[in-house]
């Protein structure tokens, strides 16, 4: 039977965030993910409504092209609604406004994603941000069968009102399928794929009278494709992605819960201002497991142990081109000049103990080992990390006539055990250098800091309750780099 109760039969909308907000179910939001999967996240009908305001500050810049913090204003709304014959659906929409402060040597949209290939000036400045996100998925249980499907979609606009004034926009669209079986009415196995499409559109503009800034096209570890660098102001990125995932997972939500994921990006960049130049393509394919056990003793105490590997891999190829007839530059090679290894693992338990009937404690230390490399063939550039993050996480909840209270504080201390930085042959301009070694820092640093996060629900009745959250965060490294953070959130559950 799909989970979700009729919104009758719950005793409140309170108790309903009392179970959410539980450290058992948290650790098993990645299988939840899964169209598949998602008809055991909830036991209950709701619908949320919530407006966040954050601000992050970096006294410098942790990584220089992503700028030195963050001010984030967003309303989210979502909802999760059984319907009759044992169906369900469910939806999120979210609007995001946000002001990237003084990113330098950037002017592309969702860097993480298409790094090395980005673009940029040495000017930079303060980018604006809009973003949308939808999401709506259905899901129907027929005898053992469930059968489920969802729909992703975000839009981007990025730009500047001052030179240089680069306009980015992004349409990221994702359709997902899946399948799954219920064994023995014990174990449900679920089969996901999804397809997707990726564009960016960028343009840089200048209006001022004194004229252009150069405008480079980089390729990583501060290199850039000098024969396009100057006023190349227009391009763009055609993407596209697959991904397939197998899951299983316990109807009881007791025992083991694995999942799989296999995805790929593939993704070229073209110039514009160069009659559609393909410049450069990034493959990236990623790997990505869970691994989760959860039980109980006496019905009371719960506890569990768990491991969420990773593995990525980047390739980067560039392209060769003969000189230009009329404007036009025709492709006589390629190669692969840029690799990227991304690998971590993380181990956790997890203890929850109710106290008393309204007062609940919870404890998850947690070890990760991670490992990244970087490397430009010719010339030869290097950049790596590997070491430790080490993480404990404590939580409070308490319940007092119609208002919850949550507390939860997280501590991390990140420790490389070995890094290293090579850059031979350097660039003319030596502010790229300067930069890559400057992010290098912050990279190889020792981190340490936390959070605390304190959340009150207040309830009206039984099916209206609204909420404030607020939450600090500092972080500072051995690099004399300190970052200040906060949230504030209102919100609403019906």
């Amino acid at each position: 039977m799909i989970n979700a109760q009729n919104s009758d039969t719950i005793q409140s909308v309170n108790q309903a965030e009392w179970q959410r907000t539980s450290v058992k179910h948290e650790v098993a939001a990645p299988l939840y993910s899964h169209t598949t999967q998602i008809r055991y996240a909830d036991n209950n009908r709701f619908s949320k409504v919530e407006l966040q305001y954050d601000d992050q500050k970096e006294k410098q810049a942790h990584i220089a092209q992503l700028g030195k913090g963050v001010l984030n204003r967003e309303v989210n709304l979502s909802g999760f609604n059984p319907l009759p014959n044992n169906q369900l659906a469910w939806g999120k929409a979210s609007y995001k406004n946000k002001i990237i402060k003084k990113p330098l040597w950037n002017e592309t949209s969702d860097f993480r994603l298409l790094y090395p290939y980005i673009t940029g000036d040495s000017i930079g400045g303060d980018i604006r941000s809009e973003q949308y996100n939808f999401t709506g998925g259905y899901a129907r249980q027929i005898k053992q069968w469930t059968v489920a499907t969802r729909f992703d979609y975000r839009g981007l606009l990025e730009y500047r009102n001052i030179d240089p004034r680069p306009k980015n926009t992004v349409n990221d669209v994702k359709a997902f399928v899946g399948a799954g079986y219920l064994i023995n009415n014990k174990w449900n196995m679920g089969l996901d794929v999804y397809a997707g499409k990726y564009k960016q559109t960028a343009n840089i503009a200048y209006f001022s009278e004194l004229g252009a800034t150069p405008v480079y096209h980089f390729v990583g570890l501060a290199r850039q494709y000098a024969r396009f660098f100057g006023d190349k102001t227009s391009y763009y990125y055609d993407g596209n992605n697959m991904g397939v995932s197998l899951s299983i997972y316990p109807a009881d939500a007791k025992g083991m819960a694995i999942d799989f994921d296999y995805s790929f990006f593939d993704c070229r960049k073209i110039i514009l201002s160069l009659n559609k130049l393909p410049m450069s393509r990034l493959k990236n394919y990623q790997f990505r497991s869970n691994l989760i056990f959860r039980s109980a003793f006496n019905n009371k105490l719960d506890y569990g142990v768990g491991a969420s590997p990773q593995y990525s891999f980047k390739v980067g190829q560039e392209n060769i081109f003969g000189d230009p007839i009329m404007n036009e530059y025709r492709q006589i090679a390629s190669v692969n000049q840029y690799y990227e290894t991304d690998f971590y693992t993380d181990a956790f338990v997890f203890v929850e103990y109710p106290v008393v009937d309204k007062l609940r404690l919870s404890a998850k230390p947690a070890v990760t080992y991670f490992y990244n490399k970087e490397r430009y063939i010719l010339p030869k550039r290097l950049k790596q990390r590997q070491g430790w993050n080490k993480q404990f996480q404590l939580a409070l909840a308490y319940k007092k006539n119609k208002t919850l209270y949550s507390l939860k504080t997280d501590l991390f201390f990140i420790s490389p055990t070995k890094s290293a930085l090579i850059l031979e042959e350097l660039e003319d301009d030596v502010r790229f250098e300067k930069t890559e070694r400057q992010n290098f820092q912050n990279y190889a640093a020792k981190q340490s800091g936390g959070s605390a996060a304190l959340s009150v629900y207040y309830e009206f009745n039984k099916l209206f309750s609204t909420y404030l959250k607020g939450e600090y965060t500092y972080i500072q490294n051995d690099a004399q780099n300190k970052i200040n953070g906060y949230s504030l959130n209102l919100g609403f559950l019906f």
